[in-house]
């Protein structure tokens, strides 16, 4: 019988009450915990790398490689045409076959334009419609003592003072890496020092680089040691000896100083396979700079992210070479909602993410804490779970809670497992903090970036000096669910274990 919400056994004279159900609230914990841990998953937001779903958001926002090559196309200039032609065949893009038809249509209709790479009002006033053989570098034509003869009157005329300063240089002997223009086999820097003079004549470049150029060829006319405008005027003889007028001119444009045209000349030098690449991409993010600290970064992997990026669009090379980060390999896709909140307010999204992955680990800790633990806070099972209530007897549910010194370590250990959890979620979602960490290397010494300490990669052939490879993401992955079922089995038996406890029938059955 029932009295005032009390069950009263007639057989006893004992009371028993009726125990809460804990099973809603432990399953409203538990999805808690796992919405906020996908919530946070799915935000492509990290430190030390970029998610390719927020390079695919943020690329359809500008032109792709296809739209740039046939905009170069449509300007006739085949040069820069010719770069994006060769990386949209690199890419494989849909477009890439009848662009390179165009270009080809180009060269067989218009040579002597499609050899300088289109058109120069210099180059029109200086050679008219001269045409050279395709395998004459634009260096060999400078090098020839007619194209001089007719190129020195044209600078020496000039009103420009850079224009005369950079012509005097011709006249200086403490070369080093040169021949003296005045002297038997001085032809390439006499073609460098025009090409120099050319276009700085131009007025298409910027203007820190003009100042610059101009204030270099000033002191070494003063001091008479061109030391530091003879490594301007050997990367001017790399890149014009492996690009036409235009593609030089396209490219010098973007440069701010000359340090960054020494360091995309010897980036050319050294990898000329993946010239055109680095050419692109300068051009689409405007930043030269950007795209040599990456490639010198990262190397082989950076070439690789590049053309992912590339692939995309030219803002998502822009967001690339910004963050100089890798592109995430995280399983699984990123929620698009997201992609333009963290674009504009990253450091705030990244910070939501971590309070996400917080919350969710204390959720999923309060669920199993609520799932083991018995009437009054005692550890022991609730025998209420899946449909069953327990009867407790109403005497003895006043009795002080016995000391039970276990529950502080059960505490611990289950907050261990959920902080190992939210740790592999982390790791997993910064794919590049294990490199990192592994990968730490001293600080460079005062003067030199640290970029440039990998500038030289020599693969070893003796396999006891390479690095041992990482574990990949798929094996961390499987380690992460395999520990996940080993827990959940383990809260089930747990639960059966105090269920089959809580019975009424002898220990030994």
């Amino acid at each position: 019988m029932r009295l005032a919400g009390v069950l009263v056994d007639p057989m006893a004279t004992k009371y028993y009450r009726r125990e809460v159900d804990r099973m809603p609230q432990v399953i409203l914990w538990f999805l808690t915990g796992l919405v906020c841990l996908l919530a946070g998953w799915l935000l492509p937001v990290s430190l030390k790398s970029v998610h390719p779903s927020l390079l695919e958001f943020a690329g359809k926002s500008g032109p792709s490689v296809s739209k740039i090559a046939t905009d170069y196309l449509e300007q006739q200039k085949y040069g820069p045409a010719a770069m994006f032609v060769d990386v949209n065949k690199l890419l494989r893009t849909d477009e890439a076959r009848q662009l390179e038809i165009a270009l080809d249509q180009a060269k067989q209709t218009q040579p002597s334009m499609y050899y300088w790479g289109g058109r120069d009002r210099q180059v029109e006033a200086l050679f008219s419609t001269n045409y050279y053989a395709p395998d004459v570098s634009l260096l060999k034509v400078f090098m020839s003592d007619q194209v001089r003869q007719v190129v020195y009157p044209y600078l020496t005329d000039s009103t420009q003072p850079g224009v005369q300063a950079i012509v005097r240089t011709r006249e200086l002997e403490a070369y080093k890496r040169f021949v003296p223009a005045n002297k038997p086999g001085g032809q390439p820097l006499d073609a460098t020092v025009v090409l120099a003079g050319l276009f700085y004549g131009s007025e298409l470049l910027a203007q820190s680089f003009e100042d610059e150029i101009k204030s270099m060829a000033e002191t070494a006319n003063a001091s008479r040691n061109p030391e530091r405008l003879e490594e301007v005027y050997y990367a001017l003889l790399i890149l014009g000896n492996r690009m036409n007028w235009i593609q030089l001119t396209e490219i010098l444009h973007s440069f701010e100083n000359t340090t960054d045209l020494r360091r995309f000349a010897a980036l050319v030098n050294d990898r000329p396979e993946d010239a055109s690449l680095a050419y692109c991409a300068a051009l689409m993010s405007e930043s030269p700079s950007g795209v040599i600290d990456y490639i010198n970064r990262f190397d082989a992997e950076g070439v690789e992210n590049l053309k992912r990026a590339l692939a995309q669009g030219a803002p998502a090379v822009s967001i690339l070479l910004d963050r100089q980060v890798v592109i995430a390999s995280v399983p699984g896709g990123g929620l698009p909602l997201a992609a333009p909140l963290i674009i504009k307010w990253p450091l705030e999204m990244f910070i939501a993410k971590c309070v996400l992955f917080v919350f969710g680990g204390l959720s999923l800790l309060i669920s199993w804490m609520k799932l083991s633990v018995g009437p009054k806070g005692q550890q022991g099972g609730n025998s209420s779970l899946f449909g069953l209530q327990s009867q407790i007897p109403y005497g003895d549910a006043n009795v002080a809670e016995p000391n039970n010194p276990g529950s502080g370590f059960r505490i611990i250990t289950r907050g261990a497992l959920i902080v190992v959890l939210l740790g592999g979620l982390v790791f997993l979602s910064e794919p590049m903090l294990m490199r990192s960490l592994k990968d730490a290397k001293p600080e460079a010494p005062e003067g030199y970036r640290f970029a440039g300490l990998s500038n030289s990669p020599v693969p070893s052939e003796n396999g006891n000096n390479q690095a041992p490879r990482t574990m990949d993401q798929s094996t961390i992955i499987s380690i992460m669910l395999f520990g996940l079922i080993q827990i959940l089995v383990y809260m089930i038996c747990l639960m059966k274990i105090r269920e089959i406890d809580l019975q009424a029938a002898p220990a030994s059955l």
